[in-house]
């Protein structure tokens, strides 16, 4: 898309994607496949199990513990020479350790040597094919005894189980922030009205008391631009009779 008035115009790429098929396969055409997208400036990837995966992977190979407590996932190993700090819910983490993200209730922090935002780990999902039923994924930081640091992510097979069926897609991103303004995204509440939430990872929206703030780059759009249209899209946490919870 090309915007701006002739002579200073930009071109953005809007959208445009590409995947990476048969990373892993099954009899019966399953596989494990990455998409990417590109929207703007920003880096979308995407880990697919197709539906035929799913249903092989429940037939052959069941897990040997209950599912109920037993994760379905990935395992990356990391290089982290450069992000020597990595903070969960403000508190610096052991990197010699092992610590999760709250059962997948809390977002890490990845920061350089000079404590500057270099990277998030947010509430991440794994989600149904049509993109309405969601369940939480569950991220590790583990160091095995060689020194290999590896981020583990995944999901409770009873809760994967429990998705409709058809391809189910797991969304591991990590989010570069721009600064470490802690309101940027943020909600306010009519109850705390001297309090930030800016780093919480969910937004509430639909609710009596309390409303969400998001902060748009528009830095790309020229002062005399005309704008016709924008799309938001957010993806529903859970809710209730007070409001939805929204990444």
């Amino acid at each position: 898309m090309t915007v701006g008035p002739a002579g200073a115009q930009l071109s953005l790429n809007v959208a445009a994607g590409a995947s990476w098929r048969n990373i892993w396969t099954t009899p019966g055409g399953g596989e494990l496949y990455l998409s990417w997208t590109v929207e703007g400036r920003h880096l979308k990837e995407d880990v697919v199990l197709n539906a035929a995966a799913r249903t092989w992977i429940a037939a052959n190979r069941p897990p040997a513990t209950a599912p109920a407590t037993t994760y379905f996932g990935f395992v990356f190993q990391l290089d982290a020479s450069d992000i020597p700090r990595v903070l969960k819910g403000g508190v610096q983490q052991d990197m010699e350790g092992d610590f999760d993200d709250d059962n997948g209730a809390s977002g890490i922090d990845l920061r350089n040597a000079g404590n500057a935002i270099v990277g998030f780990l947010p509430v991440s999902v794994a989600f149904s094919q049509d993109r309405r039923t969601s369940v939480k994924l569950r991220k590790r930081i583990w160091k095995d005894g060689d020194g290999n640091l590896y981020l583990l992510v995944g999901a409770k097979v009873a809760d994967l189980n429990g998705l409709p069926a058809g391809d189910v897609i797991f969304d591991p991103t990590i989010t570069a922030q721009p600064d470490a303004t802690s309101g940027v995204d943020t909600y306010i509440r009519s109850d705390a009205t001297t309090s930030n939430f800016g780093t919480d990872t969910l937004l509430q929206l639909a609710t009596t008391n309390r409303k969400a703030l998001l902060k748009f780059d528009v830095s790309l759009i020229p002062s005399n631009a005309t704008c016709d249209s924008a799309v938001m899209t957010v993806f529903s946490d859970g809710g209730g009779g007070g409001g939805a919870w929204v990444f």
